[in-house]
């Protein structure tokens, strides 16, 4: 697994535009409390995927960082046979979706779905 710092807890807010976000400084992940569940559960482990796979704005543009947990997120939830391509597909395109991206971080893609696996259990 990742070793980095383990989130203190998810809490939901309301709010009109972001699914969620992970607070680095604090180690929070903040949800939406408008989601559906199914969009409860995705943002919970893009957002987990950003905290363990420690892929922030700093390290990375925030594209690249949203195409890469978002990749990540898909393939993690797909191994549960949890269908977001709906929500996720769109959402990858609207970040620049860019396939040079993905290929030159295929490694950490593949590291993150493993630790969310892991950590799911599986």
């Amino acid at each position: 697994m990742l070793n980095r710092p383990n989130p203190a807890g998810a809490i939901a807010i309301p709010c009109n535009t972001a699914h969620g976000w992970y607070d680095e400084k604090n180690s929070e992940i903040i949800i939406n409390r408008n989601l559906s569940g199914n969009s409860v559960i995705r943002t919970l482990i893009h957002e987990l995927c950003h905290a363990y796979g420690n892929v922030n704005y700093t390290g990375y543009s925030r594209e690249e960082a949203e195409v890469l947990v978002e990749s990540a997120t898909i393939m993690a939830l797909g191994m549960l046979d949890f269908d977001i391509r709906e929500e996720s597909v769109p959402y990858v395109v609207s970040w620049g979706g860019d396939l040079e991206v993905l290929k030159k971080n295929a490694l950490l893609v593949d590291t993150l779905v493993k630790d969310i696996s892991e950590r799911m259990g599986l």
